[in-house]
């Protein structure tokens, strides 16, 4: 479902919809759902903490998407090639894990939501597409002249690839020995993520050439 305003385009995924009504009506499935609707939030800050930086910088807020798997937006791509402009966008993926970093800090006293904040925090450090490390990365090896786009985006491929394999093994010792998938399941979104981004590349450069 799309939904249209001044700022931005507002995107719900009918199956989140349809849980978080759930949610609402039903005492019984909430007792279920409860920690992942307090996460969800947790991630709502996250990312409203980007679009609050990104506007202040004078971004433009192309999509805000709220699903199953998380809360999105997408900001507006900028093309100017100079250390203003990546110094910008470090500042703006630098703003949700600092944003959860606060929230951990003002409820110190409350474990869960110290600990759980603080893993967002660490966890979108980590320098895997599509997350926060990722792109505060890229661009900060795009403020050096010496590295040119293509050569930064090759380097940041090997890093995130080599990255993902190392926690697929720590994931599979999590699972087997400590009983745990957490890194598993943030493991397969990132895998979801990365494929259809390649799915868009394809459609891109084939319609590049179509076009040619």
């Amino acid at each position: 479902m799309k939904i249209h305003t001044p700022f931005f385009t507002l995107e719900i995924e009918y199956l989140f919809l349809i849980i978080l009504l759930i949610n609402i009506f039903s005492e019984h499935f909430r007792k279920y759902i409860y920690s992942y609707f307090i996460c969800y939030l947790f991630i709502l800050f996250h990312e409203l903490a980007h679009m609050l930086v990104a506007t202040l910088f004078g971004k433009e807020i192309e999509k805000f998407k709220l699903s199953v798997s998380g809360v999105n937006i997408n900001i507006k791509k900028d093309y100017n090639k100079n250390m203003s402009n990546y110094l910008k966008n470090i500042i703006i993926f630098l703003a949700g894990p600092i944003s959860n970093i606060i929230l951990a800090f003002l409820f110190k006293n409350n474990t869960m939501i110290y600990q759980v904040n603080i893993f967002f925090a660490i966890i979108n450090l980590i320098p895997i597409y599509p997350l926060d490390g990722y792109n505060i990365l890229l661009n900060t090896l795009r403020c050096f002249k010496k590295v040119n786009i293509s050569k930064s985006n090759l380097f940041m491929e090997y890093v995130s690839n080599t990255l993902f394999l190392l926690l697929m093994f720590l994931s599979i010792y999590q699972a087997l020995i400590l009983k745990n998938i957490s890194i598993l399941i943030f493991l397969l979104y990132v895998f979801v993520i990365n494929q259809n981004r390649k799915k868009e590349k394809i459609y891109e450069n084939t319609l590049n050439k179509l076009l040619c």
